[in-house]
């Protein structure tokens, strides 16, 4: 089954195939620790979350905003809501690839890694 209309780009997107099981059930399973533990992380990091996806509440990116300590860049998009896809695998949609990827690397050339 695909579903053309999922990606702004025009391909077809036929969806991930339960290939993640594995990783959501150990994601799942590990949320409170890595909440708990996220004033730990010290190496720069990017968040980019859409205020409309479907799939994380946007709410998670303030989470982690508040608790982390290191150098960050938090990205917010705001895609149309008229937009039939799920507003969160980001990087896999043409209408906001490339000004990500820019600030993307933006991001890591300033930082001291």
């Amino acid at each position: 089954t695909s579903w053309p209309g999922q990606n702004d780009g025009g391909e077809t997107w036929h969806g991930y195939r339960g290939t993640f099981t594995k990783q959501g059930v150990s994601l799942i399973y590990n949320l409170k620790s890595i909440r708990r533990d996220l004033f730990r992380m010290r190496v720069p990091m990017i968040s980019i979350h859409d205020v409309t996806d479907k799939t994380v509440p946007f709410e998670n990116q303030g989470i982690i905003k508040k608790e982390t300590y290191t150098e960050s860049l938090f990205i917010e998009t705001n895609m149309p809501t008229t937009s039939i896809n799920t507003h969160h695998s980001l990087l896999m949609y043409y209408s906001t690839y490339r000004t990500l990827m820019d600030d993307i690397i933006e991001f890591f050339r300033k930082t001291s890694i």
